[in-house]
């Protein structure tokens, strides 16, 4: 494994992937200069010398080992969140290595597996009541802060309904904390992210229903409205708005989390195939549950599953444009709630 990881960190070998980005703008937070600066991220990365810049390799091997373990430790907490069987925490690593959205963030050398760590760690930590810590994990989640909107909404209306005031502190500390060691080098980092997040959107086509309404009024009028990518967001309020009012008397992160999690990713304003990682959350549910289900019921699980994921792999493979994995959200969300159904018809006719 590590053979493979150091061939793979080898810039002479493999291209550059996004880690190149984390790389440069990490050069940049320790000189003091704007990482958040699109000309200074290139003109790092462009006088690198890729085939002999050691701690570019070393960097990126210790990102790999990084995304590997916090997949394999969200997988294990999530695991022990939903109650699974010991056997099953022991198969965590096959079972991420089939989860494509996983394989892709952590190849790709995207962050997005720090954020399903954030949101591991946190419902974890919450169903052991450890407020404080599980509030130091939001950090994780806010790395990407549009990407789950509405697991932000939940945990606000929870913290305030239940008076769960140590996960706000929790989260609070630990967000300071960050900011100010970023500080120590860079005393401008957060009027540098503000000017970035006010005036810099991401320009790939994300695949997102925001993106596909851009464009199709787009082609309809000529003209390119920004607004637009957040209209799915804002309507997918009037989805959770009964949701929460129905559930908060008895409100379980156990039972609500995965579709907080789905309707998030799927209404968001921006996001990728690697970000689909937070999938695993649903994943590791009906992982833990379909035990209870009969035969047929869990080959017709593990049926669903690995053909998403085929052509999830097959359009990877194929180097397919971004903004055609719009479905994936959808196929995972319908795939956990059919499997869900499945699980809790056996239930029904064992009783």
């Amino acid at each position: 494994m590590l053979a493979l990881l150091l061939r793979l960190s080898d810039p002479a070998r493999t291209r550059p992937d996004d880690f190149i980005s984390s790389w440069a703008a990490g050069h940049l937070v320790a000189s003091g200069a704007n990482p958040y600066d699109p000309d200074a991220v290139l003109a790092v990365q462009r006088t690198a010398n890729w085939t002999k810049e050691i701690p570019y390799r070393v960097g990126r091997v210790l990102w790999y080992a990084l995304n590997l373990g916090a997949c394999l430790l969200s997988a294990d907490l999530l695991c022990r969140f939903y109650r699974g069987p010991q056997w099953l925490r022991a198969m965590s690593w096959p079972l991420i290595f089939t989860f494509w959205p996983a394989v892709i963030a952590v190849r790709t050398g995207q962050i997005s597996a720090l954020v399903l760590l954030g949101v591991a760690g946190f419902l974890y930590l919450t169903d052991q009541r450890r407020w404080i810590a599980a509030g130091a994990c939001l950090p994780l989640v806010a790395i990407k802060p549009q990407l789950l909107h509405l697991f932000w909404i939940a945990i606000l209306a929870w913290v305030v309904r239940e008076r769960r005031w140590r996960v706000l502190a929790g989260a609070i500390a630990c967000t300071l904390a960050a900011v100010a060691v970023t500080m120590l080098m860079n005393p401008a980092i957060v009027p540098q992210f503000l000017h970035m997040a006010a005036y810099d959107a991401p320009q790939a086509p994300a695949s997102t229903l925001g993106t596909a309404l851009r464009l199709a009024i787009a082609r309809l009028t000529g003209r390119e409205d920004f607004w637009l990518q957040f209209v799915p967001p804002a309507l997918s309020l009037f989805w959770f708005v009964p949701y929460w009012r129905r559930h908060r008397e008895s409100w379980q992160w156990r039972e609500r989390a995965s579709a907080v999690l789905i309707v998030s990713l799927a209404a968001t304003a921006y996001g990728w195939i690697y970000d689909q990682i937070v999938l695993l959350v649903p994943v590791i549910e009906v992982a833990t549950t379909r035990a209870g289900a009969d035969r047929q019921a869990r080959l017709s699980i593990a049926i669903g599953f690995l053909v998403i994921n085929a052509v999830i792999l097959a359009m990877n493979v194929a180097d397919a444009d971004p903004f055609c994995y719009i479905w994936v959200p959808f196929a995972f969300g319908g795939w956990w709630a059919v499997a869900m159904k499945r699980v809790q018809n056996t239930s029904d006719e064992a009783a």
